[in-house]
């Protein structure tokens, strides 16, 4: 219980440090998937404040904060326990989905400046999509960052910051190369953007991708996210559970 406790609050101050660095990053990601045509510096242009790129944060603070927590607390406690990387990097992603859906939801609102209540407002609105991009991705990047930290503890003696930042910043970029289409999709049916009708049908993600073009819009702001933040975070992961 102790561990779980650790790896937890570990987890949520984490996910704390994400989501202050990486939020403008999201910020930008979520304008160009709604806005595909709208090119990044036109949007920045358009910003006047620069507080504009934090909208919504109190509620990704805590989306993130919370959901980090459950993450690595999920991950590593299952791991400890002997079960699979496999299995528990599946658990992690299925508890991270349960909390992001909702909080997700309201975030992209607020991001897009839309106007929106309770009565008309799904807070589990794309909870299929979420699942479907946060299970296997999140044991795509647990696999992918312990292989390649393996990997440079065998066969180079470079700095252990290094190598962790190196894997994370790796493992995250296969995240989301191989997810991104379907957060694109997921955010688009969580804002329904355009009205484009039955978007709520996973069976129809091909169809609105084609139809809104532009199936990686917003992943360069992604990219430098993943990048800066994961390399960062995992660094501090390692460093308050001391693992070596």
């Amino acid at each position: 219980m102790k561990y779980l406790s650790e790896t937890y609050q570990s987890g949520a101050v984490t996910g704390l440090l994400y989501a202050t660095i990486g939020y403008p990053f999201d910020t930008l990601k979520v304008w160009r998937q709604i806005n595909p045509k709208v090119s990044y510096s036109e949007m920045i242009i358009r910003t006047k404040n620069i507080g504009r790129f934090y909208n919504g944060f109190s509620i990704a603070g805590t989306q993130i904060t919370i959901g980090y927590g459950a993450v690595f607390g999920t991950y590593f406690k299952l791991h400890q326990d002997g079960y699979s990387s496999a299995f528990s990097s599946c658990c992690a992603g299925l508890a991270y989905a349960l909390i992001a859906c909702p909080m997700e939801n309201a975030k992209i609102q607020y991001q897009m400046k839309k106007s929106f209540t309770l009565q008309n407002f799904s807070l589990l609105r794309g909870l299929g999509t979420t699942i479907i991009r946060d299970v296997p991705a999140t044991m795509i990047q647990f696999f992918t960052y312990d292989l390649l930290r393996n990997w440079f503890m065998r066969n180079t003696e470079i700095n252990k910051q290094i190598q962790i930042g190196a894997s994370a910043s790796i493992s995250g970029i296969f995240f989301w190369s191989l997810t991104y289409p379907i957060d694109l999709y997921k955010t688009r049916l969580q804002f329904n953007a355009g009205n484009v009708g039955n978007v709520g049908n996973v069976g129809n993600m091909g169809n609105v991708l084609v139809r809104f073009k532009g199936s990686y819009a917003g992943f360069v702001p992604c990219l430098m996210r993943t990048i800066i933040v994961d390399a960062l975070g995992f660094n501090l992961i390692e460093f308050l559970l001391d693992r070596d």
